[in-house]
């Protein structure tokens, strides 16, 4: 479950980058 979480998150972080092109 942990490893599913962090997976899920660093997908969301780069949506958020490429949206927001924060990076």
């Amino acid at each position: 479950l942990n490893e599913a979480v962090m997976h899920f998150g660093e997908s969301i972080k780069e949506v958020i980058n490429e949206e927001f092109g924060d990076g």
